[in-house]
């Protein structure tokens, strides 16, 4: 894997049953934030900063005439689009699973915390 980071077999199926290839997981792991002390999301918030800070890599490019960067670039602002609400799980430095949070699975997870304590 290019991004450099171990990943577990679950983490492998998970990543490719879900469509996450290299450039997406890149993102999630550079620009998602920490969600709790094992885990990292890409809240909308996230998305939202990253995106701003590619339109403004962007613009500066279009200055100094660097056509290829750009199209690079704007292909990473798709894929960041598509990733606000993911969340990946890393123990140990190793990426365990990634998955898509939904509001239900929010509502799930909050209310198993409530229960535990």
């Amino acid at each position: 894997m290019k991004t450099g980071m171990k990943m577990s077999r679950h983490a492998e199926v998970r990543t490719q049953q879900r469509g996450l290839h290299n450039s997406k997981l890149r993102i999630l792991l550079d620009e998602a934030s920490r969600y709790s002390h094992d885990a990292r999301m890409f809240t909308k918030k996230d998305k939202e900063r990253y995106i701003s800070s590619l339109k403004r890599d962007i613009k500066h490019l279009k200055r100094k005439g660097f056509l290829e960067a750009i199209s690079d670039l704007k292909r990473e602002l798709q894929l960041a689009e598509r990733l606000a609400g993911w969340k990946i799980v890393i123990v140990d430095g190793k990426l365990i699973t990634c998955y898509p949070m939904t509001k239900a699975r929010g509502r799930r997870q909050r209310y198993r915390k409530r229960r535990r304590r």
